[in-house]
């Protein structure tokens, strides 16, 4: 979704259809922040249920709606007056603020599994497709946290460098997440990498699989 309305074309046209002041930007950042929680929610079935905590207890929760408070807020005292795809027009300290508010949910969500699903692509227990499915998503969530630190290097630092870095690390990350997503069967597999509950909220408690490698 967030893709497709990055063409300049749609979004114009559907946020046209909504008053043509980009309200259709702060939609798009609120099904990204779903497709995060989402995301959490299934990783943490996958890479243990310890990890569940952060994603819809009571601190993934708070990281949630201040992330969309903050969301709102910003949005409305940032200066956007005519609709533009991405708010490339703003070269502004109030829009590169909204900007860096966006990446906060995303970041903290990748930040929560990214030992998780490392310690599983290193583990030369599993199975092949596990460790590769893991790898590109350790590989997507390192771009998001990339992306959120562009961003926020951005509000003091404006310039092509930055810009590019956020974009890039952006772009590239859903290209990673959508191969490690394909590879990785959750119903197969998780199964062998969650079998018991971490007691530490930064790791995940890995178990190797009962199956050989050979046999999948």
């Amino acid at each position: 979704m967030a893709l497709f309305f990055a063409l300049p074309e749609p979004y114009s046209l559907v946020d046209s259809l909504m008053g043509g002041q980009n309200y259709l930007n702060l939609v798009v950042r609120g099904a990204t922040f779903l497709a995060f929680l989402a995301l959490g929610i299934s990783l943490a079935q996958v890479y243990g249920a310890g990890n569940s905590m952060w994603v819809t207890g009571r601190l993934g929760i708070s990281v949630l709606i201040l992330a969309v408070a903050a969301s709102v807020v910003s949005f409305m005292m940032a200066s956007h007056a005519h609709s533009d795809a991405g708010l490339t027009d703003y070269d502004t300290l109030s829009v590169r603020v909204y900007a860096a508010i966006g990446k906060i949910y995303p970041a903290y969500i990748a930040a929560a599994f990214f030992v998780p699903v490392w310690k599983v692509a290193g583990t030369s227990g599993f199975a092949r497709r596990v460790r590769w499915s893991s790898g590109f998503l350790g590989l997507a969530l390192g771009g998001t946290l990339a992306s959120a630190s562009g961003q926020i290097l951005a509000c003091w630092f404006p310039g092509p460098l930055t810009q590019q870095l956020a974009s890039n690390a952006a772009y590239t990350s859903v290209v990673f997440f959508m191969v490690g997503l394909l590879l990785l069967n959750t119903r197969r597999w998780s199964r062998g990498v969650s079998q018991a509950q971490s007691s530490t909220p930064n790791e995940v408690a890995i178990t190797k699989p009962t199956t050989s490698p050979a046999s999948s």
